[in-house]
Order: structure tokens, then C-alpha cells, then sequence
């Protein structure tokens, strides 16, 4: 998935803060983190742009599709394991679980390797 975006920071490592409007493509799948109406990620800076510069960032599809996994379909089949196995009390303990280890998952183990990677300098 190929988003644009604006460099808004230059950080250690080559790596670079992006700042962008989500596309309706995005759905808040979680690899990027808001900032009110914008949405910023980290990205590795191959293309050796600078603060200001409008950028495209390349997000491996795979990632997408890992985030939208975690934070549609699990529980959803948390949801409806739970209800199977105990009706709803059990339906909803098991969901509030899952929400709550993915929850602890992003905050705690997520990998912090970045694998966003801008690709082309747009406007200087």
C-alpha cells in the first residue's frame, strides 16, 4: 500500500516521522499512531528526505493484513467462541480478555523494527 505524506521529523537511524491524512483504505488498522485528525508513522528514510519534503511511503501489504486480522477478526472469533462455550456472560469475558491482550500486545511486546519505507521524494 503506497500512502503520501509529509516528513515532519528526521530521527536517529535513518528513519523518519511521517505525517498523513488516513485514506479511507486505512480503517484505523493500527500501524500508525494518531495525532488528532492526522495520522503519523515511522518509515525508513532510503530516499534521503528531509523535513518538509512530501513523500510516498511504501506499508508492506503484509502488515496490513496482520493489523486487520488482530483488530477485526480475532475478536470477532473471541466473541463468538465465547458465546459457544458459555453463552453470553462467557461471550463477552472472553472478549474483554482478547481486547485486553491485544491491547497489552501493542503496548508491551510489538516488535519495534520498522518496515514502512519511503520511496519517492515527491516535492522538495
Amino acid at each position: 500500500m503506497i500512502e503520501r505524506g509529509i516528513i515532519v521529523g528526521i530521527l536517529e537511524g535513518n528513519l523518519a516521522k511521517v505525517n498523513f491524512r488516513a485514506s479511507p483504505a486505512c480503517v484505523k488498522c493500527g500501524i500508525c499512531r494518531e495525532t488528532g485528525e492526522n495520522v503519523y508513522l515511522v518509515a525508513r528514510n532510503e530516499a534521503g528526505a528531509k523535513i518538509g519534503n512530501m513523500v510516498e511511503v511504501e506499508i508492506p501489504m503484509r502488515d496490513v493484513l496482520w493489523a486487520q486480522i488482530l483488530l477485526f477478526i480475532l475478536p470477532v472469533a473471541a466473541l463468538m467462541l465465547g458465546y459457544y462455550l458459555g453463552g453470553i456472560p462467557w461471550a463477552f469475558i472472553l472478549l474483554g480478555l482478547t481486547l485486553f491482550s491485544l491491547w497489552a500486545y501493542d503496548r508491551f511486546f510489538r516488535s519495534k523494527k520498522v518496515t514502512c519505507k519511503i520511496i519517492r521524494i515527491i516535492t522538495t
